[in-house]
């Protein structure tokens, strides 16, 4: 059943082997995207292996969400994620990726 399946990927979400503890020697990235219905992120540490998942966060858009600008939605996933791992990012310079190309070009402007 569905409720069973989603408590077994939550567990292997989870798990040691997926998701790895901060580490303040390493730098931090957050990838972030938002969908017409939802925005979600996931923060990351660069490691001599390639990034390692560190949280995961999702949330719901508001029907007054849901009529925002792509750009306006994009951006509220990457506010939201930052406010949500202030703890870890706050006096680190980190890494922030999206695949909304007019925020990409935003630094070029």
């Amino acid at each position: 059943d569905a409720r069973t399946a989603f408590h077994e990927l939550k567990k292997i979400l989870t798990t040691d082997l997926i998701l790895g503890l901060p580490d303040d020697t390493l730098q931090f990235k957050i990838q972030s995207d938002a969908s017409v219905d939802g925005i979600g992120a996931v923060l990351l540490q660069i490691t001599l292996n390639g990034d390692r998942s560190l949280a995961y966060m999702s949330k719901k858009l508001t029907k007054t969400q849901t009529n925002w600008l792509t750009i306006e939605q994009e951006c509220y996933a990457i506010v939201q994620a930052i406010d949500k791992w202030d703890k870890y990012l706050r006096g680190h310079e980190f890494i922030l990726e999206t695949d909304h190309e007019p925020l990409v070009n935003l630094p070029n402007k």
